[in-house]
């Protein structure tokens, strides 16, 4: 994986907070102007995310739901791109836990 954007938009206000992961294990920010690095993810982690994308099956997921609160997840390699979008939870349980693991990168670290 070269790299993971994810995060989620929607709501009263209808923001959006955005995430990118890289290969080497930069986390960042996106900010309409800026990218801000949040945090350096160790190997063991970065591990753990390639994991769960090969063993959901993440590179053939075909998932466009969006809401009034949507998540998430796009991953990049140098061959392939995949991108879901999701609202509801409970439908999407692996997806879900995914995006769980990956806030919780970012909330480890602030």
């Amino acid at each position: 994986m070269d790299r993971i954007f994810f995060g989620n938009k929607g709501g009263f206000t209808n923001m959006g907070i955005d995430y990118v992961l890289f290969e080497n294990g930069k986390l960042c920010r996106m900010q309409p102007d800026n990218i801000i690095k949040v945090c350096k993810v160790n190997r063991e982690q970065m591990c753990a995310v390639d994991t769960a994308l090969t063993s959901m099956g993440f590179w053939d997921m075909k998932v466009d739901e969006p809401g009034n609160m949507t998540y998430y997840i796009t991953a990049i390699n140098t061959d392939y791109k995949n991108s879901v979008e999701w609202s509801d939870h409970e439908q999407n349980p692996q997806l879900k836990a995914l995006y769980d693991n990956l806030m919780e990168l970012v909330k480890a670290k602030q």
